[in-house]
């Protein structure tokens, strides 16, 4: 019952790095893989320190994101 109880408030300090991660547009999978190497706790509490990006950006100046041209259909006449 102890290691069933472990499990579960781990998988949902988990559940809560990847959610608060999605909500400040970040690489969430990448912050929950830094929960297992690290305290989830201290995942939190770095996510909660950082401030929200733009859907548009990437987060880093270095490689930007290009934007797909939309390629138009022809209408039949």
């Amino acid at each position: 019952m102890d290691w069933f109880l472990l499990f579960a408030v781990y998988g949902g300090l988990l559940f809560g790095v990847y959610k608060l991660a999605e909500y400040k547009n970040r690489i969430a999978i990448g912050y929950v893989l830094a929960s297992f190497i690290f305290q989830p706790l201290l995942v939190i509490l770095i996510l909660a320190i950082l401030p929200k990006l733009d859907k548009k950006s990437s987060g880093d100046s270095i490689f930007p994101v290009e934007k797909k041209k939309k390629k138009r259909k022809k209408k039949k006449k």
